[in-house]
C-alpha cells in the first residue's frame, strides 16, 4: 500500500527537487540517512467488505547522517528548506523564519478564536464573551475593525505585536483582563542581572479592579480598548492573578534541561516585574505562577488528503511538531508557586514573598539529582528583595527608548 505514495503529486514534487534522497517507507529499506523519509497512514471508515478510505496522511521527515530525525533547517544541506518549499509552497510561511513567524501563527490562532466567539455571540443574541482585543505594542498600536486571522497572516511578520490584550467577561460580575506576551523581552529583574529575560508564550490573567472597569466599560455594559492609554495615568489593581509561562524547546536532557527550566522560572518573575514596569500593574494578594517547559522532537511536514470515493476532495499541507517517541508527560517539567508582591508608595515593585512551598508538579525523567537541586534553588529565589528601581529601564520591542 505504501508503494503508491510515490505517485502522489506532492511526493512527485519532492522527488523532482531531491531525487534519490527521497526515501519511501515500505519501498526503500537502505540508505535511510541524509534523506527525506516519506511514509503514509490511511484512515478507513466502515468494516469489510464496505470499508472505504476517507483520509490519507503523508508524513515527511528530514533524517541526518545518523538516520535521526532533525528539523528541516538542520538537515544535511542548507538548501533543504529552500528545495522543500519549492516542492511544497504551502510550507513557506512556517519555514520562512523563526520568532516573527511564530508570533504570526500565535496571533492568527488567537484572532481566529476571538472571531469565532464574536460570530457565536451574534448568532445567540448575547454580548461576546471576549471583547476589546488590542495591541499593546507602540509600534503596532491599532487593529482594523472586524479583525480576522488573515490580517496577521498577510502582514510583515517582523512588525507584528509582541503583546496583545483582551477582556474576558465569562463572569460578567468579575471580568478578567488577559495579557498575552509572545517572544517578548521582559528586561531584568534587578540591576545586578547579567542579562535580560525573554518569555516565549506567557498569559497573564487577573480580575479587573473598579477603576479599570469604570474606565473600560461602555454605556451598554460592553468593554472598549485603550488599556495602554489608561495605564499612562492610572495604576492598575490586579486581583486573583494567574501567570502561566510556557516555553517549548527542542529535545534536551540532563543538566541542560534543568538549566532551561530555571530560566523559565526566572523569566516568569521577570514577566510580573515587566507588567509593573510597563503598565503600572500592582498585583493585589497572592498570584498563582505556573512554569512549564515542553520538550519536543523535530518538526515534520504533513500532507492531509480528505478522500471521497476515488477523488481527493481536500488536500492540506502543514508543518507540525512531532510528538516525542516517549510519552509526552515524560518530556515536560512543570512547577507552580504562589507569590505575593511588595510595592513602594510610587507603586514600583520592591520584592516578592512565597506563600508556602513551591511545587514541582512534574519533572522530566532525564533531569539528574543535581539538576533538581538547581530548579528548587531557583524556585526558592522567587522570594527575593528587589529594592528601589534606580537602574535604566531596558529597551524592549514595546519600549524603543
Amino acid at each position: 500500500m505504501s508503494s503508491d505514495i510515490r505517485q502522489h503529486p506532492k511526493v512527485q514534487a519532492l522527488i523532482q527537487e531531491f531525487g534519490s534522497r527521497v526515501k519511501i517507507e515500505g519501498v526503500d529499506s537502505t540508505g535511510l540517512k541524509n534523506c527525506l523519509y516519506v511514509r503514509a497512514d490511511h484512515v478507513y471508515d466502515g468494516k469489510p467488505p464496505n470499508r472505504r478510505l476517507i483520509r490519507r496522511r503523508i508524513t515527511i521527515q528530514a533524517l541526518n547522517a545518523a538516520g535521526k530525525p532533525v528539523n528541516f533547517q538542520f538537515a544535511w544541506d542548507k538548501s533543504v528548506p529552500q528545495k522543500l518549499t519549492a516542492a511544497l509552497p504551502e510550507l513557506t510561511p512556517q519555514l520562512a523564519g523563526g520568532e516573527p513567524t511564530h508570533r504570526r501563527q500565535k496571533l492568527a490562532s488567537l484572532s481566529d478564536t476571538f472571531q469565532r466567539e464574536q460570530s457565536a455571540a451574534a448568532t445567540d443574541g448575547r454580548p461576546a464573551r471576549l471583547q476589546a482585543f488590542e495591541s499593546l505594542d507602540t509600534t503596532r498600536p491599532g487593529f482594523p475593525p472586524n479583525l480576522s486571522p488573515d490580517y496577521f497572516r498577510a502582514n510583515n511578520t517582523s512588525t507584528l505585536p509582541t503583546a496583545v490584550t483582551w477582556i474576558d467577561t465569562t463572569d460578567p460580575e468579575k471580568p478578567r483582563r488577559v495579557i498575552f506576551l509572545i517572544e517578548q523581552d521582559v528586561g531584568k529583574i534587578e540591576g545586578v542581572d547579567s542579562k535580560g529575560n525573554r518569555v516565549d508564550y506567557t498569559i497573564i490573567s487577573y480580575e479587573m479592579g473598579d477603576t479599570e472597569k469604570a474606565a473600560m466599560r461602555n454605556s451598554d455594559g460592553t468593554y472598549k480598548s485603550g488599556f495602554r492609554q489608561h495605564t499612562e495615568s492610572h495604576s492598575v489593581d490586579a486581583k486573583n492573578t494567574t501567570i502561566k509561562n510556557v516555553d517549548p524547546n527542542g529535545y534536551i536532557s540532563g543538566d541542560e534541561a534543568a538549566d532551561h527550566h530555571t530560566k523559565t522560572i526566572k523569566s516568569t518573575l521577570a514577566a510580573a516585574n515587566f507588567l509593573n514596569d510597563e503598565f503600572h500593574v500592582r498585583i493585589d494578594g497572592p498570584a498563582e505562577l505556573t512554569m512549564m517547559d515542553t520538550l519536543q522532537n523535530p518538526n515534520e511536514g504533513r500532507v492531509l488528503d480528505d478522500i471521497d470515493g476515488d477523488k481527493t476532495t481536500r488536500s492540506r499541507v502543514s508543518i507540525a511538531t512531532r510528538a516525542p517517541e516517549v510519552d509526552s508527560s515524560d518530556t515536560r517539567t512543570i512547577s507552580r508557586a504562589e507569590v505575593e508582591f511588595d510595592y513602594d508608595k510610587q507603586g514600583k515593585m520592591t520584592g516578592t514573598r512565597l506563600k508556602g512551598l513551591p511545587e514541582l508538579v512534574r519533572v522530566f525523567d532525564k533531569i539528574p539529582t543535581e539538576g533538581l537541586k538547581k530548579i528548587r534553588e531557583q524556585l526558592a529565589s522567587l522570594q527575593r528583595f528587589l529594592g528601589a528601581k534606580d537602574f535604566e529601564r531596558p529597551r524592549t520591542m514595546l519600549r524603543r527608548k
